[in-house]
């Protein structure tokens, strides 16, 4: 009977001994297919990019300039571009990656009426030079006649509020700032060509600069649609909208939270 029950014990202990062993290996095997499951990160081992920061600058005297200073004295911001921050790469790639999705839809056949044929359909739509140059400003014409048509403000405000025409304030929903379990409509300042009202109004630094620039590549919006006149409706367009800029509110007045939060 001992010897039975030394038997039966040692049985035990060795399945208990195999259990605990095979406990132990699990969590690493687990650990090794999450690890080669897991996304690799942009920068580094976690995310962030340190090798951009000015190690000479005490963070304590200029943090930005401790974090970001070799960054700030190399980076080219892209001629195209009127300005870079990460954001701006959040969003370059971001916009790289629906591209991609796209493109592979409208090169493959999908079945006619499905999401996919639909998206690919528009974006080669969309892509086809040729028929664009073909059709001209033809496509632009009821548009156009909308636009001359409006003779009074109730004229402007349903043109305002149709598709596809943007008028001096802008309109949308978003989640409410005080309760987000909530939505409400917003409203906006709109209206205008260049990012804000300093590009209208300020004399100082590259600002007439700009303006000329934008003046230039109106005219030349003009003339490549075949419209006489595209200078002298540049400079009244410049007017027309500075006079709408004179009403804009500030930066810092579009970003006080207390002044634009109006429920």
């Amino acid at each position: 009977m001992k010897t039975h029950l030394k038997i039966s014990a040692a049985i035990a202990a060795l399945i208990a001994a195999s259990a605990i062993a095979a406990c132990a290996k699990k969590p690493a095997a687990d650990e090794a297919a999450a690890a080669a499951e897991a996304p690799k990160t942009a920068y580094g081992s976690w995310g962030v990019d340190i090798t951009q920061g000015d190690p000479a600058v005490r963070p304590g005297d200029d943090f930005a300039r401790y974090a970001n200073g070799k960054w700030l004295d190399t980076f080219e911001i892209p001629a195209d571009l009127p300005g870079f921050v990460s954001f701006t790469k959040l969003r370059l790639d971001a916009e790289g990656d629906v591209k991609a999705i796209i493109e592979e839809l409208a090169a493959k056949s999908s079945q006619a009426g499905s999401l996919e044929q639909k998206v690919g359909g528009y974006f080669k739509s969309w892509m086809d030079a040729d028929k664009a140059n073909a059709l001209g400003a033809a496509p632009l014409k009821p548009h156009l006649d909308m636009i001359y048509a409006a003779a009074s403000r109730d004229d402007l405000m349903k043109l305002f509020a149709s598709v596809h025409h943007q008028g001096p304030a802008g309109f949308g929903i978003i989640p409410d700032p005080a309760d987000t379990t909530r939505y409400i409509a917003v409203v906006g300042q709109a209206g205008i060509g260049l990012p804000d009202r300093d590009y209208y109004l300020k004399t100082d630094g590259k600002f007439p600069e700009y303006r000329d620039a934008y003046k230039a590549y109106i005219a030349k919006i003009f003339d490549l649609a075949g419209i006489e006149g595209g200078a002298a409706k540049a400079d009244a367009i410049l007017a027309f909208e500075t006079k709408i800029a004179e009403v804009h509110w500030t930066q810092e007045d579009s970003r006080n939270i207390q002044k634009i939060y109006n429920p």
